[in-house]
């Protein structure tokens, strides 16, 4: 069966490089015919656009790229969906298509709008409609906000009638869809596939001084974060957790890996009294720099804000730290995360954010760095639960389930 992958993130960008073509190619190796039709931001050169196609068409994936707009929102995302919807019909005819698998909201639109009887995978990702509104980018008080909210809902509804199977990113948010009102049971089967880690690229290091020698970082406790500090990263709480930290290891170092925002995270940590280059460094990096990095560290740290759109959440940064090794300090109340923590032994769970919560953590980190097995279940707590290969093989399992199921009537 041929299927077309629809996205509005381009293939370009971080996400897409880690967290869409490497399932794609995979599926392609798998033996399914794959094309692609993306939304590209203007953050890419012609000479990485045209590199990409060549190397797809060399594997065999057709790809076709639309230019994603931005603004005004409500009329740029109505263009690129009858964009998106006019491109796919022609595609669908041309290739031959017998599968649509869409990722996230505003590509499943475009798939129920085409699909006929075709079969259609809502690959949800996460609650996108309650997500806009926890961050704040849609407010319950304008009324187009509140009209959007609704019709992204309605869509969600729609997905869950119509498709002939779903993901989700957590189980957290797998135990919950049948709950969502307007949903009809019972639900299209749902696989649970978190988002990912090439474990090859990320990976402990033998040598821990030797790697720091190499980077230029000291020889005492590293904290790491990773990634962008943005809507839903609690910095102030970061700050404060690595403010009581140091009270118990005086020469920590905060190693901030942020490829933005720098003025930001720099005053909340010169706010709370830490010395840039002493108390904490930050460093903007290509992504492909990122793993040694973080392995060279003994702990990586991340907070986000808890809320409802969280229980859908899977931070990529989490499997890619636990595959390189080392424990996680992370809050309860997204995703899957607390639960990993404590079955898997990987990680202190931060449950309030004052200084007793923050000591009990950091107790529990202190216990865990004693035990000198615990690199070994962080590395096989990814292994488990991120590991590329495995996620490829569930999309694999779904396509061919789909392929060899009669269509059903919707």
């Amino acid at each position: 069966m041929r299927s077309l992958f629809l996205t509005y993130d381009g293939l370009l960008s971080p996400l897409g490089q880690s967290q869409i073509l490497p399932y794609l190619r995979g599926l392609r190796g798998k033996g399914h015919e794959v094309s692609i039709l993306s939304f590209e931001r203007d953050n890419a050169t012609p000479e990485a656009r045209t590199r990409l196609r060549q190397e797809l068409a060399a594997e065999g994936i057709r790809w076709v790229a639309l230019r994603y707009h931005k603004t005004p929102t409500v009329p740029a995302t109505a263009f690129d969906i009858v964009q998106g919807v006019l491109v796919a019909r022609w595609l669908m005819g041309w290739r031959n298509i017998g599968l649509l698998h869409a990722r996230s909201y505003v590509p499943t639109l475009m798939a129920l709008l085409v699909a006929g009887r075709r079969r259609v995978v809502f690959d949800m990702r996460g609650f996108w409609a309650d997500e806009r509104v926890d961050g704040n980018l849609w407010t319950r008080t304008r009324p187009i906000h509140k009209l959007l909210y609704r019709l992204a809902k309605a869509l969600e509804r729609w997905g869950l009638r119509r498709a002939d199977h779903v993901v989700i990113l957590t189980h957290a948010a797998a135990r919950i869809l049948g709950d969502i009102p307007g949903v009809k049971k019972p639900l299209p089967p749902v696989s649970v596939i978190p988002t990912c880690v090439d474990l090859q690229k990320f990976q402990p290091v033998a040598d821990k001084l030797a790697a720091r020698q190499a980077l230029g970082l000291p020889s005492g406790r590293i904290i790491v974060y990773q990634g962008q500090v943005g809507t839903w990263y609690l910095l102030p709480e970061m700050v404060a957790f690595i403010q009581r930290a140091k009270r118990r290891w005086p020469e920590l170092l905060f190693l901030v890996l942020a490829p933005g925002e720098h003025d930001l995270i720099r005053a909340a940590c010169t706010r709370a009294g830490l010395v840039e280059g002493t108390d904490f460094r930050l460093q903007a990096l290509p992504h492909a720099e990122v793993p040694r990095w973080v392995a060279a560290a003994d702990a990586a740290l991340f907070f986000i804000r808890p809320s409802y759109s969280k229980i859908s959440s899977c931070p990529t940064k989490f499997g890619e730290c636990l595959a390189c090794g080392i424990p996680v300090v992370a809050n309860a109340g997204v995703g899957d995360v607390a639960e990993t923590l404590g079955e898997q032994r990987v990680g202190p769970v931060v449950r309030t954010f004052d200084d007793a919560g923050y000591d009990q953590a950091l107790a529990d980190l202190e216990a865990l760095w004693r035990d000198p097995a615990v690199a070994r279940r962080c590395r096989l707590a990814a292994e488990t639960g991120f590991a590329l290969d495995d996620a490829v093989e569930k999309y694999d399992e779904i396509y061919r389930s789909l392929e060899l199921s009669p269509p059903a009537s919707h």
